[in-house]
């Protein structure tokens, strides 16, 4: 941190302080600190924002071995809140080729080992619900129309 321009940088320059206080006790934050949120007790206040990863079998929506295995490495590192990607509720909510969904039994059953693994972990995962809306194409949704809450187009 030694650009002149920067006023931010200047402030901690020759310091072993930044914006979070001192490097020394950074594990001192209320940041790796257990959280009761809820029915829910994070290990920390660290949490995974979803992203779509369009690891899902393309026809059927089931997660496989890789997902487990993603989703449980996230949680061994110490992660306390994983909100998983966009899963899909119908088959007309699909909006990327490859993304989860939760609206059959298979599918559904296919998330339990990720559950298991990220628990196993000491890990929390919560599933973000997704609908895609208008945003979908016949294409990625076998012909059909994609299915809206207007029809404003977005």
């Amino acid at each position: 941190m030694t650009s002149s321009n920067n006023k931010a940088a200047s402030i901690y320059e020759g310091t072993n302080i930044n914006a979070w206080g001192s490097f020394e006790n950074i594990e001192e934050t209320k940041l790796f600190h257990p959280i009761q949120i809820g029915s829910w007790s994070l290990r920390n206040r660290i949490a995974m924002a979803p992203m779509t990863r369009c690891f899902a079998n393309n026809e059927t929506g089931v997660v496989g071995a890789d997902v487990v295995e993603y989703y449980r490495k996230r949680a061994a590192d110490g992660i306390g809140l994983i909100i998983t990607e966009g899963i899909v509720i119908s088959p007309r909510a699909k909006g990327n080729p490859g993304v989860p969904g939760i609206y059959t039994q298979a599918q559904v059953d296919s998330w339990k080992p990720v559950t298991e693994a990220v628990h196993k972990e000491g890990g929390t995962i919560i599933a973000q619900i997704w609908h895609v809306g208008r945003m979908s194409h016949h294409e990625i949704i076998g012909g059909q129309m994609p299915q809206a809450p207007s029809a404003i187009a977005a």
